[in-house]
């Protein structure tokens, strides 16, 4: 249990990094917050919130028709480093909106020691199969009046590198963007290049506050590479998928309008949960996505053998969550007038948020290096179950560690494929046939409409 392995060629790769630049205000005396605090309550706490705030998110963000993945864990680490400097009302709602339910006293220090618990490495003989790492980093304006307990407080308990850069100069302000890319890309191993756009920092920038969350994972048991099949969205219309196959056992759980299962990562501690709706449900299995019915899921699941038929699917999305945390009720941080971030510098100047990005990359396939090749089991020598389970409909998937509790990622696919994808495959008739989605049955007609962060806080003169 508990360990965490590194891989070259994972069998799943996501990466979220998450980008945020502060141009704040002044005033107000300022704390260290960096007390050790490994009560198991508040991290429980801690996790409790982030995980509302998961499923607060996804339903803001879900009226869209296209496949959504994003870091509710990266997001709330990297606005938890600007929480730090917030104050008032602006600090008020950004507790409420994203669930800090603990003191500044008790939140960052319980981060500090939950980003340990996700990413603590234990040696092992076995081959490297699981990597999840967490980096931030700060990159304030040379010489602008930062509080020292400000930065203090992001460095001790987010492990924070501070780079001073120039926003005022024009030239050096793309050096410095070029740089925090390149962070990027060092950190989320060349899946997210280039999160900040150049029209993003301006001379009026002060702050960037950069996090960082790289997750690449081997399944405990190979997929098999299977015949491309049809893929049924929501419309009805399909679309030819790529698939991969598995006959074993899973952690499954057939509910009133969904089935869902686990399916297991190497190290112990890690699992993509899955959750399928049945047909023209989709809409209504989203709209009852909380904690509690995570929950309830994991609780009913028990092992069961089956024939397994998953799509492959690699895709990226960018989300702008200024205005999606605005509708949310995150206001204040935004505006220019009623920002309150006077805990970070006592410059006579007020700062705000500016901008707040989303980027996120993943790939699922069933591909794995030669070292998983050897470990993996086959399973062999039994008749073939009389079960079977084909995600060949929209379905929605959750990241989660088992350790921890937490939910590191969220995702939907709508669409496994893209347009010259589906041009280039034909499907193939197989086995199960009677398992796979009858395209009559999709007779949903709710539209649905609508990883790195960055947060850019504008300076106003007063």
């Amino acid at each position: 249990m508990n360990k965490l392995y590194s891989h070259s060629q994972p069998k799943f790769r996501s990466v979220a990094a998450t980008f945020l630049a502060l141009f704040l205000l002044i005033c107000h005396p300022y704390p260290t917050y960096g007390q050790e605090t490994n009560e198991p309550n508040i991290q429980s706490e801690l996790v409790a919130g982030n995980s509302e705030f998961a499923f607060d998110l996804y339903h803001t963000i879900r009226e869209s028709d296209e496949n959504l993945f994003y870091s509710p864990y990266s997001i709330s680490t990297a606005l938890a480093m600007t929480y730090v400097g917030a104050r008032g009302n602006t600090e008020q709602q950004m507790a409420n909106i994203l669930h800090y339910n603990l003191s500044q006293e008790q939140l960052h220090p319980a981060f500090k020691n939950l980003s340990a618990d996700l990413t603590q490495q234990i040696s092992s003989t076995e081959p490297v199969s699981f990597t999840l790492n967490v980096a931030n980093s700060l990159w304030p304006q040379a010489g602008y009046p930062f509080r020292a307990a400000f930065l203090d407080t992001v460095a001790e308990n987010y492990g924070s590198g501070i780079q001073e850069v120039d926003y005022v100069d024009d030239a050096k302000r793309e050096e410095a963007r070029v740089a925090i890319n390149e962070w990027s890309s060092e950190h989320t191993r060349g899946k997210i290049p280039e999160p900040v756009a150049a029209s993003v920092l301006t001379d009026l920038t002060r702050l960037v506050l950069a996090n960082a969350t790289y997750f690449r994972a081997e399944w405990v048991e190979h997929f098999d590479e299977t015949d491309p099949r049809q893929f049924v969205r929501l419309d009805g219309s399909t679309v030819v998928a790529p698939m991969m196959s598995a006959q074993r056992y899973f952690d499954y759980v057939d509910g009133e309008g969904y089935q869902a299962l686990a399916l297991p990562y190497k190290g112990d501690r890690s699992q993509m949960i899955v959750l399928l709706p049945d047909p023209g449900q989709f809409s209504t299995i989203e709209t009852e996505l909380n904690p509690a019915f995570l929950s309830q899921v994991m609780e009913q699941f028990a092992s069961k053998e089956m024939y397994l038929i998953t799509p492959k699917f690699t895709y990226k999305t960018k989300l702008d969550l200024k205005a999606t945390l605005q509708t949310m009720g995150m206001t204040d941080a935004f505006s220019e007038e009623r920002a309150d971030f006077s805990s970070m510098s006592d410059e006579d100047e007020k700062l705000h948020i500016s901008a707040l990005g989303h980027d996120a990359f993943i790939s699922v396939d069933e591909k794995g290096t030669e070292a998983a090749a050897v470990t993996a089991v086959t399973i062999g020598g039994t008749s073939a179950p009389n079960f079977c389970v084909a995600l060949d409909r929209p379905f929605i998937f959750l990241i989660h560690d088992m350790v921890t509790d937490s939910i590191l990622f969220v995702g939907r696919v709508l669409n496994p494929v893209t347009d010259n994808d589906a041009e280039e495959m034909s499907v193939t008739a197989g086995g199960f046939d009677d398992c796979f989605t009858d395209v009559s049955q999709m007779t949903e007609s709710t539209s649905i409409s609508d990883n790195t962060t960055y947060v850019f806080l504008p300076v106003v003169n007063q």
